[in-house]
């Protein structure tokens, strides 16, 4: 149902799905009411800010994600091991702290061998890794590095 037809002048058509939920049928005596799910369907990607520690855990994102994180030691990025029924991307913005020089060894599910992503090293320095899961493997599909 569009707007419209409920109230002149207004042509925005509310429809529920991919992280909305619509409720109500658009009358004065029952309006929409939009909400948005706890964990949305579809191609919504969720933002995290991940607390430096020298180990990245990400064992327990569930969707394509995009983490940010400051790097504060060499350590491990663990990764997730989604459903093989599913792909997806995961976006990493990898933050040195004031010394830089961090290091990450990928490991984790479906992860070959240290993927010899090599990041920036200057203190401050700012590398996004796009990853992608293949139902099976993690692939380093992007490396951009010491973005502004």
């Amino acid at each position: 149902m569009a707007c419209s037809d409920c109230y002149p002048g207004n042509t925005t058509v509310i429809r529920g799905g991919d992280g909305i939920q619509v409720s109500g049928n658009g009358t004065p005596d029952s309006p929409f009411v939009i909400t948005r799910f706890d964990n949305p369907e579809g191609d919504w990607q969720q933002v995290y800010w991940r607390d430096s520690t020298p180990d990245l855990r990400l064992d327990d994102v569930l969707r394509p994600s995009v983490v940010e994180t400051r790097l504060t030691g060499a350590g491990e990025l663990i990764l997730p091991n989604w459903s093989p029924a599913y792909g997806g991307t995961l976006t990493l913005v990898l933050n040195q702290d004031s010394t830089g020089s961090r290091t990450l060894d990928f490991v984790g599910a479906g992860v070959l061998d240290n993927p010899n992503i090599v990041l920036s090293t200057a203190a401050n320095a700012k590398d996004v890794v796009t990853l992608l899961w293949t139902g099976a493997d993690w692939i380093a599909i992007a490396v951009v590095k010491a973005v502004a």
